[in-house]
């Protein structure tokens, strides 16, 4: 996996796409929540949202699509769904974990970069 010649000396992994394969979590959770709330999403919510942080995402519901309740609401609303998704339908990427252990093998730090909600990734 690994040559002797290549010097890598620390790596960040973004987790969904990278790490997690939490795409088609996160457009059904679209869907899914916009329903729950009782509006209509428009088709192309998901490619809206998904350029966005949480926060906007729960702007988005409540200014632009006029979700009741605060933002805040709004927001651990979606993190609740998310954390569902995660522990119970999120594979992983193929050789992701394998990829990791190689480098914790070599002593070669590891981090990870979301903008989901980090304590949704976590066991």
């Amino acid at each position: 996996m690994f040559k002797d010649s290549e010097k890598i000396r620390a790596a960040i992994f973004d987790v969904d796409g990278t790490l997690l394969n939490s795409t088609p979590m996160w457009n059904k959770l679209t869907f899914a929540f916009a329903e729950k709330m009782g509006i209509a999403a428009p088709d192309a919510l998901f490619r809206t949202l998904n350029s966005l942080s949480l926060e906007q995402c729960a702007t988005y519901y409540h200014d632009v699509l006029h979700v009741e309740g605060t933002v805040e609401e709004i927001h651990e609303g979606i993190i609740t769904l998310a954390r569902e998704g995660y522990a119970k339908e999120v594979p992983e990427i193929t050789g992701a974990a394998a990829f990791l252990k190689a480098l914790s093998e070599r002593h070669i730090p590891a981090a990870v970069a979301t903008a989901s909600d980090i304590a949704s990734l976590r066991p």
